[in-house]
């Protein structure tokens, strides 16, 4: 257990990735494997890369990790849980009072092509909001708005967005300048994306 708002920074991949909390406690196997990680209180992440930035913060987080590797399995956070991505012009927002987020575990021997070095490296599989989450999409001349009762985020190999699903009362609004906004109600949503999200 650390408290007192303990700091973990790191460097890797080309980026600066720095976490914050009033604590973090970690539970480690008799093997020496961590088994899980719970993060409370004002809870601050942020990754700084070449292309952009991203922060994250919630009130509670948990980790559950993949036995013997000391990878994340999944992360659950709860209580005003915010994601933020700015690259380039644009920047993306989701809001919600609780989220999952599942990563892949990797592999021993990596996937074919895959340089040396690169097996055990993770990425997000997807994300799935536990309660009514709302997705700001902000662009470099427009801001498109979703409300919905959950959405369902599924990221592919290049950690790009491929699929995005709302689920209940799904609300859309986009906003293009100073032209009229674009509103849609739907049950559902289906959106699907290009190789670059």
């Amino acid at each position: 257990v650390a408290e007192g708002h303990p700091q973990i920074r790191t460097q890797e991949g080309g980026g600066k990735i720095s976490v914050s909390a009033t604590q973090l406690e970690a539970v480690l196997n008799p093997a020496g494997w961590v088994e899980h990680v719970v993060a409370d209180g004002n809870i601050i992440g942020t990754r700084q890369t070449a292309a952009g930035t991203d922060r994250f913060s919630a009130a509670h987080v948990e980790f559950a990790m993949v036995p013997q590797k000391n990878l994340i399995q999944d992360m659950t956070a709860t209580g005003g849980v915010t994601a933020e991505s700015h690259q380039g012009g644009g920047s993306h927002v989701l809001k919600t009072d609780a989220l999952r987020v599942t990563f892949s575990t990797g592999s021993a021997g990596g996937r074919p092509g895959e340089p040396r070095g690169k097996a055990d490296q993770q990425r997000v599989e997807s994300a799935e909001s536990l309660a009514p989450a709302t997705i700001e999409l902000h662009g470099t001349s427009d801001v498109t708005t979703l409300h919905a009762k959950k959405f369902v985020a599924q990221l592919g190999p290049s950690g790009h967005l491929d699929k995005l699903l709302g689920h209940a009362g799904v609300e859309v609004r986009r906003q293009a300048g100073s032209s009229a906004p674009q509103t849609l109600s739907a049950a559902a949503m289906i959106a699907t994306f290009g190789a670059h999200g």
